[in-house]
């Protein structure tokens, strides 16, 4: 009976201080996910490459000293555009899924866009990849705004199956 009273109290120490770590985590994927999208959201190149999954560049065959030009014309056009981002808001991260030492989970965000060329604001719901390859110490990202969740795979083949993605939604305000 103690052996059992004993291996009980075990169990739920291990089970509390499973869950307070896996809330520690998702706060820290959520604030890193912020830091991410608005260095995104404010061209601030050498930020965004800091957080951005080098591994999608590599995938689609852009060089890390491309992105830069391409990301400062980017950001050039949206201004022509009257193009900005508004109201950023992180929602809360799906579970964390470690499979082969590799972290994973959903990061779903929302944004206003307003394009002050056209008058027009849309809001927008995505979510962003986070994957971690040390534990949890950093977490690296990619805005699956423009991937439909079956081609992922075939992308980045590390991406887990098991994490299910919302479909990108938009609406004009």
């Amino acid at each position: 009976m103690k052996k059992l009273i004993i291996t009980s109290f075990i169990c739920l120490i291990f089970s509390i201080n499973a869950f307070a770590q896996s809330k520690k985590d998702k706060q820290f994927v959520a604030q890193e996910a912020t830091n991410f999208l608005t260095a995104f959201n404010n061209a601030d190149i050498d930020a965004t490459l800091k957080y951005l999954y080098p591994q999608i560049l590599i995938n689609t065959g852009i060089k890390i000293e491309d992105f830069k030009p391409y990301y400062q014309r980017f950001y050039k056009q949206m201004g022509e555009m009257g193009q900005r981002y508004e109201n950023l808001s992180i929602k809360n991260p799906s579970e964390i899924i470690v499979k082969d030492n590799i972290w994973q989970c959903a990061v779903p965000y929302e944004t206003i866009i307003t394009n002050d060329a056209q008058k027009m604001k849309i809001e927008t719901k995505a979510n962003l990849w986070a994957i971690s390859e040390n534990q949890g110490k950093t977490w690296r990202f990619i805005d699956l705004v423009q991937f439909d969740q079956n081609k992922i795979p075939t992308i980045l083949p590390i991406f887990n199956t098991d994490l299910k993605i919302s479909p990108l939604e938009q609406k004009k305000l």
